[in-house]
């Protein structure tokens, strides 16, 4: 290996040359702000415990959390719809990566908790928070525009019970078959996510930044209404949105009045239970069973994620109407990520099970 003499000759030194560039880039450009800090994080919580007894206890807690200079992308040079020109003409779009936004989260967390006592134990949870940003996601582009975060849930209650049933007495076969047997429960009820109501329109600012258009909210319409056509019987009100006013081009004027994830999607439920028994094969051997039943009362949730549900304009037939069951959703997992038998919201299933230890 050739090694360099120092000191460098001036040939040596000197930078490679440089391609040659042709103005104007028609293709896409992407770029870093010169100043991109990194994010951080800052976190804090208070907690209050009270024992009552020897086997429950009772915890209250506070959780807060600030996100600051968080990462966007933002999309800039792009074509102004008045004059058809971008504000550089030398170049195309430009994905601008640079700190931005901001998130707070503030949260009330209570939670009980009981002991195995007379074959009886529990943990019961409900928080309620609220969750605030700019933008949820890296994603989407556009101007940034404070508001309940897309996953924002404000009430989120769920319980875990296991009661052990006492043996019974009395005919040794009828006690011999239903004894020794265990029942486990969990549910879950947590209100719904907000839902980004949007247009096909954007408006294009002088820098050639975009947002993009909401639809004006009418007063004295209901967000929902009642649909016997519609999956769960009830879909998002067409008639409480209009389009904003339109210039001569057919391009809007301003931003909607409706505010960034303003309306809320329904609230979400479901109840699992098992029943259980446990052998004793041998001094080693054991054998358990199981019988599990998903979605027990068997009431069906839907999904309203994405277009063309959230998308208002006039001839969109599917704007307010749930597009699957939950389960099958893409947010829940149904992508393939998780079988859809097991996430939230699919119809009730049923599952048996034996397990051999030693």
């Amino acid at each position: 290996m050739n090694r360099p003499q120092w000191p460098l000759t001036p040939e040596a030194a000197a930078l490679p040359s440089q391609p040659s560039v042709t103005l104007p880039i028609t293709d896409t450009l992407f770029a870093v702000n010169p100043d991109f800090a990194l994010p951080y994080t800052l976190q804090w919580n208070l907690s209050v415990g009270q024992s009552l007894g020897t086997r429950q206890a009772v915890t209250l807690s506070y959780v807060g959390s600030a996100a600051r200079r968080l990462t966007t992308n933002q999309r800039l040079n792009q074509q102004i719809a008045s004059t058809g020109a971008r504000p550089n003409p030398n170049f195309a779009s430009v994905n601008f990566i640079t700190n931005g936004p901001a998130s707070d989260y503030h949260a009330f967390q209570a939670q009980y908790q009981r002991r195995l006592s007379h074959g009886f134990q529990a943990l019961v949870n409900y928080t309620w928070s609220h969750a605030i940003d700019e933008v949820s996601n890296e994603v989407d582009q556009g101007i940034l525009e404070r508001g309940n975060a897309s996953f924002d849930v404000r009430h989120n209650f769920s319980t875990a019970l296991t009661y052990d049933i006492p043996k019974l007495k009395g005919v040794p076969v009828i006690t011999q078959l239903l004894s020794g047997w265990s029942i486990d429960s969990t549910m879950f009820a947590f209100s719904g996510q907000p839902i980004d109501i949007k247009t096909f329109s954007q408006i294009i600012h002088d820098d050639g930044s975009f947002v993009t258009v909401r639809p004006d909210l009418l007063a004295g319409q209901p967000l929902w209404v009642k649909d016997p056509a519609a999956p769960g019987g009830r879909r998002i009100n067409v008639a409480a949105f209009a389009d904003p006013p339109l210039d001569a081009n057919g391009n809007p004027l301003r931003q909607g009045t409706l505010g960034r994830n303003v309306v809320r999607l329904p609230g979400i439920y479901q109840v699992n239970l098992a029943l259980r028994r446990h052998f004793k094969l041998t001094e080693r051997w054991n054998l358990q069973i199981k019988a599990e039943a998903f979605n027990l009362l068997n009431h069906p949730m839907f999904s309203y994620d994405g277009y063309p549900t959230n998308y208002f304009h006039t001839g969109n037939t599917s704007f307010g109407r749930p597009t699957a069951t939950l389960n099958n959703a893409s947010n829940i997992g149904g992508s393939g990520a998780l079988s859809s038998l097991y996430q939230i919201g699919g119809p009730r299933s049923l599952q048996f099970s034996a397990k051999v230890s030693f």
